[in-house]
């Protein structure tokens, strides 16, 4: 479309716009006004009509009422007229019957009328009380007509200012071209090379002053392509002078380039020489840096382990009392008595406490304290058939279990608890990975490592049987990957999972199993631990069924309780008094020998432990100097050691592990003092 069309069409478009918004804000102000004008001549007619037959109606004038209904109908603008009581009843009507037997609905504007009659209504009041109502409907014809005529009229008057505005906008458009036609031919010139073309074009409008600013662009051109030519010459003669210098430069890079091509041989031989060495001393340090950090993540664990012993053995002092006590209340109290509840509570939260220290004594690698024959696979499947388990699955509705266990799978030799411990661990942190949910998988296997790897740990060559936990959550970081195991180090809130030891408790308990874990971790997939464990062709071991308090009661024997803690003499001397037998106590080494070297007494129960002086095995090994044979029962905060042994091996019966319960306690001392000289157990 040419300038000149535009411009037409622009104005012609700009003045319709106009013209309709004008024509549609007169059609609606008198539509609005006519409007106005009939609600209030109705409403002033219905006001009218009511005031004029209130008498009528409170008398109940009927015959008055219809000749007022009649007399209003001879105006030719009401349609029809009624009067109706305050119940609605009609009292008086005229006018058409289709009209007096619709429904009768108030309209507000013209435009919701359907059959050309504005219906209006008002009450007939005395007092503030309504005794009835008017309807009167009134002829919108008239006033309809007149807005048709309006519109009629406004758009031949419309029609006329668009045809005036399009010839207007082609008269004004044909003058403006013809001036940007100029423009557009000198344009043209200077394009085909005629530079300093001028435009003959007078006046002080906008198009007269871009023809005079072209004028002189034209000029200025002229001058600027005077001096370029100028400076071309003296460039041309300037390229000759460089070539000549640049093909000197070419020869004497390319015999720079065969001496250092020459030289680039020499090196290159020289480099592999050294980038093998130096590949070979980056393997050695890689190496080297490796082993440093195993190194330092064993130290690391053996110190928190070494502390981690500490603490558990104090502690398990401090929760004696707490186990013990309500163990030997329980066994006072009748079946029915209402204090067993609260003290089973209390015997069950020092139980809680106790497998914490439990916790501490596997970080410790000092939590072992028996080895059977057992089962990877029975360990699972108790696992996931324990309240443990149900309460872990019920906790977390979207993650989805699978067990894959293969038959056949050989044994290993350990402690149930702490493999049980182990698989509970690594459930708890799967499901905790994973908050919106996701897939665990719990896999055993047969695994035989034909040469040794590295992995998070060095795994020797030999036959393992393999549990694998994965799950599909976010994954550990590299970072975080070193430090998964150390206590208390975790990525979740505090409090909220556990005491922060379940993953050094699992590095613990394949440490005192003499086995390797293997992390692999993808964000994308989520992580799976590897845990290798040796196996032994030994046979599964019997499990042992609970034993009645009948079973290890005493039969009046007399028992010294050796301990260096009160507490721990105390609860020792309760439990074995309820059992029946005659107790004493003393509170070291030192005091024992002395108490025995006049005293005489059926059994020991020797703390393996005691600060200051003369500790468990150097009292046993000075009292069975005067009393050989003397039967003694060794006890201890800490797992078995090689003092603890020692002490069996000269004579002392079984290991008991505190805090105390009734029942350890009892068959230890049962059990040794029905032992024959041979050294063997009744149970």
């Amino acid at each position: 479309m040419s300038f000149r069309m535009k411009m037409i069409a622009g104005f012609a478009v700009i003045q319709t716009l106009l013209l309709i918004a004008i024509i549609w804000s007169a059609q609606f102000l008198m539509q609005r006004s006519h409007e106005t004008e009939l609600r209030q001549r109705a409403a002033t007619a219905a006001e009218l009509f009511a005031t004029t037959t209130k008498d009528a109606v409170l008398s109940m004038d009927l015959a008055s009422l219809s000749s007022f209904v009649d007399e209003v109908l001879k105006n030719p603008d009401f349609s029809y007229a009624r009067v109706l009581d305050a119940m609605g009843r009609v009292l008086a009507a005229a006018g058409p019957s289709k009209l007096l037997e619709r429904p009768f609905r108030e309209d507000l504007d013209i435009r919701g009328l359907d059959d050309g009659v504005f219906d209006t209504s008002a009450k007939i009041k005395e007092a503030g009380i309504v005794y009835g109502k008017v309807e009167i409907g009134i002829s919108a014809g008239s006033i309809v007509d007149a807005l048709e005529d309006a519109r009629r009229t406004i758009a031949l008057v419309a029609v006329a200012e668009i045809a005036i505005s399009i010839l207007l906008s082609t008269l004004l458009g044909s003058y403006l071209a013809r001036r940007l036609d100029l423009l557009k031919k000198a344009s043209e010139c200077i394009a085909a090379g005629e530079v300093g073309y001028q435009i003959d074009i007078c006046g002080n409008d906008e198009i007269a002053v871009a023809a005079k600013a072209f004028n002189q662009m034209s000029l200025h051109l002229k001058e600027s392509l005077a001096e370029i030519y100028a400076q071309n010459v003296s460039l041309e003669a300037e390229v000759v002078a460089r070539r000549e210098a640049e093909e000197m430069l070419q020869k004497a890079h390319e015999k720079l380039e065969k001496r250092v091509a020459e030289r680039t041989a020499e090196l290159a031989g020289a480099n592999d020489k050294l980038k093998k060495e130096i590949d070979e001393r980056h393997a050695a340090e890689s190496k080297r840096r490796e082993l440093e950090m195993r190194l330092q993540r064993i130290e690391k664990m053996e110190a928190l382990g070494t502390l981690a012993g500490g603490v558990a053995h104090d502690l398990n002092n401090v929760l004696s009392g707490i186990v013990t006590y309500p163990d030997l209340l329980l066994h006072k109290l009748s079946p029915g008595d209402s204090m067993r509840k609260p003290v089973e509570s209390i015997r069950n939260s020092g139980l809680r406490a106790a497998a914490i220290v439990q916790d501490l004594l596997t970080l410790a690698r000092r939590g072992v304290v028996a080895s059977e024959v057992l089962n990877l696979n029975h360990m699972v499947d108790e696992y996931m058939g324990s309240p443990e388990f149900e309460k872990l699955a019920a906790g977390h509705p979207g993650v989805r279990w699978e067990k894959k266990l293969q038959e056949g799978l050989l044994n290993v030799e350990g402690s149930p608890a702490h493999l049980m411990k182990t698989v509970a661990n690594l459930a708890t942190n799967a499901v905790e990975a994973m908050p919106s949910g996701g897939r665990v998988e719990i896999r055993t296997e047969n695994r035989y490592v034909d040469k040794p790897f590295g992995a998070y740990d060095s795994i020797v060559e030999g036959d393992y049987a393999l549990l694998s936990v994965a799950d599909q959550g976010a994954g550990v970081s590299p970072e975080d990957r070193e430090k998964i195991f150390e206590p208390f180090y975790t990525k979740k809130f505090m409090g909220r999972s556990g005491t922060g030891l379940g993953m050094a408790v699992v590095w613990g308990t394949v440490k005192d199993h003499g086995g390797y874990i293997d992390v692999q971790s993808d964000p994308e997939r989520g992580s799976v631990f590897h845990l290798y464990f040796p196996v032994t062709r030994k046979a599964l071991t019997a499990e042992f069924l609970r034993i009645p308090p009948e079973t290890y009661r005493g039969k009046g024997e007399t028992v010294l309780v050796v301990d260096d803690v009160a507490e721990q003499r105390q609860i020792a001397s309760d439990l074995l008094s309820e059992l029946g037998y005659e107790v004493g106590t003393v509170p070291s080494g030192e005091a024992a020998v002395a108490y025995l070297s006049t005293n005489k007494v059926d059994l020991i129960v020797l703390d393996m432990i005691m600060e200051p002086g003369m500790d468990g095995l150097d009292t046993y090994r000075a009292v069975i100097e005067m009393h050989p044979g003397q039967k003694a029962v060794i006890a201890s905060g800490y797992s078995e050691t090689d003092r603890v042994r020692d002490a069996q091996r000269l004579g002392a019966g079984e290991y008991v592990k505190k805090p105390y319960t009734m029942e350890n306690i009892g068959m230890a001392v049962r059990n040794a003092l029905d032992s024959d000289r041979n050294g063997s157990f009744t149970r």
